[in-house]
C-alpha cells in the first residue's frame, strides 16, 4: 500500500498518509455501545474558579505572526499568494500551487470543526460563529518542496522556528505546524486533501486550545484519536495518521475497529491497558498502538453523551487535562473510570466493534 509521509516537525513526528484505504462506515462506535451512561459529578463551568481551584487565565494563540511573515517572505520571493475559503479553516496557495478538490476538502475541514464543537457542548471552544481574522486556521500549501525548504530557512533565520537537534526532519519531510497554521506542499497532500483538511482542522484546533492554557500540545490519545475519528466520520476512511514507525507484524487493514477487536479477542500481548495508552507520546507510536489510541478515544466519546453547555463530559475532559491534570486523573474525575476497570470497559466495548 503506497504511503505519503511528512512531519509535525516541531516534535520530529512522522505523519504517514495511507494513499489507499477501506471504507470505515461499518465501524461507527456510536452504533454499538453496550455501556450505559456513567454517573457524572456536578460540573464546573470552564474558567470559573472554585474554592480550591485558581482561575484559569487563557492566552489564545493567533495566526498573525506566521501569516504576516509568510506573506512578506513570499512577496520577496515573488511568489503569488492566493487565499481560498470563507469559513473557520481556509487555504493559502503559495507560488502557484493548485489543489483539485480544494473546495470539498475545506467543506469537510469546517465540518470537522463543527463536529468538535458539537461533541464538546457547543461552547465555541474551537471556532466562533463570526471568526476574527487572527483566529482562522490556515493550511498553507506551497507549489514545490524547494519553496517549503526556503521557508524553513527563513523561519530559522528569524528565530520563529528552532534549529534541529540531530536529524533534520523538518527539512526531510517538509511539513510542520505554526500557530493556527500548517505548512506543506502539493505533492504531499494533493491526492488526499479531503482527509488532510479534516486532520489539520482537528489537530490545529486542539493544539490551539491547549496552547491557550499554556500547554504546547495536549494528550496524544485525545489529539490523534480525535483526528482519526473525525476522518472516519466525515471521510469514511482514515488516511492521515501520525505514527513513529510501522510495525509490519500488525498491518492496518481496511477496518481499524476489526483490527482492534481481533487483537483483544486473541488476548494479544500488543493490547495495552488504557492507563498506558493515555501516557504514550507521539514520537513513540507504532501503528498497532495508534489504532488502540483511536479506539480508546472513540470509546470515551461514545460514553460522553451530547449534553450542551459546560456540563458536557468530553468538554470537561479536555478542560481538566488542559488545567494541569493528567489523563488518568481526568478520567477518574469526569467519568469515574480508573484501571483496571477502565481497560475492562473499553475492551468489552471494542471487542464488539466490526
Amino acid at each position: 500500500m503506497p504511503r505519503f509521509s511528512f512531519s509535525c516537525a516541531a516534535t520530529a513526528l512522522l505523519i504517514l498518509f495511507l494513499a489507499a484505504g477501506g471504507m470505515m462506515g461499518a465501524d461507527d462506535p456510536a452504533l454499538a455501545d453496550p455501556l450505559k451512561q456513567l454517573a457524572d459529578k456536578p460540573a464546573v463551568a470552564p474558567g470559573v474558579p472554585t474554592a480550591d481551584a485558581p482561575k484559569v487565565v487563557l492566552k489564545p494563540t493567533v495566526n498573525t505572526a506566521f501569516l504576516s511573515a509568510l506573506k512578506t517572505f513570499s512577496a520577496k520571493q515573488q511568489w503569488p499568494v492566493a487565499e481560498k475559503g470563507t469559513g473557520n479553516i481556509r487555504v493559502l496557495l503559495i507560488g502557484g500551487a493548485a489543489i483539485e478538490n480544494l473546495d470539498k476538502g475545506l467543506a469537510l475541514g469546517n465540518q470537522a470543526l463543527d463536529g468538535l464543537e458539537a461533541w464538546t457542548g457547543g461552547q465555541e471552544t474551537f471556532i466562533a460563529k463570526a471568526p476574527k481574522p487572527e483566529d482562522i486556521y490556515w493550511i498553507c500549501v506551497f507549489a514545490s518542496p524547494g519553496q517549503v525548504s526556503s521557508w524553513i530557512d527563513h523561519l530559522r533565520e528569524t528565530n520563529m522556528q528552532g534549529r534541529p537537534e540531530g536529524e533534520d526532519l523538518m527539512k526531510k519531510l517538509l511539513a510542520f505546524p505554526g500557530d493556527r497554521t500548517y505548512f506543506t506542499h502539493v505533492a504531499h497532500v494533493g491526492p488526499i486533501f479531503e482527509n488532510f483538511a479534516v486532520y489539520c482542522a482537528s489537530c490545529m484546533s486542539l493544539d490551539a486550545y491547549y496552547q491557550a492554557h499554556g500547554i504546547r500540545r495536549g494528550p496524544t490519545w485525545l489529539r490523534e484519536g480525535m483526528a482519526a475519528e473525525l476522518q472516519r466520520t466525515l471521510c469514511r476512511k482514515i488516511l492521515c495518521t501520525t505514527i513513529a514507525y510501522e510495525d509490519k507484524a500488525f498491518p492496518m487493514s481496511e477496518s481499524w475497529a476489526r483490527d482492534v477487536a481481533n487483537l483483544i479477542k486473541k488476548g494479544d500481548r500488543q493490547v495495552r491497558p488504557a492507563s498506558e495508552l493515555m501516557r504514550l507520546k507521539l514520537d513513540t507510536l507504532a501503528n498497532v498502538q495508534y489504532q488502540q489510541l483511536w479506539s480508546l478515544c472513540s470509546f470515551v466519546r461514545s460514553i460522553s453523551g451530547a449534553k450542551k453547555g459546560p456540563e458536557n463530559k468530553f468538554r470537561r475532559l479536555l478542560e481538566t487535562t488542559a488545567t494541569g491534570s493528567d489523563s488518568e486523573t481526568a478520567m477518574k474525575a469526569v467519568f469515574k473510570l480508573v484501571d483496571p476497570g477502565f481497560s475492562k470497559a473499553w475492551c468489552e466495548w471494542a471487542a464488539l466493534q466490526k
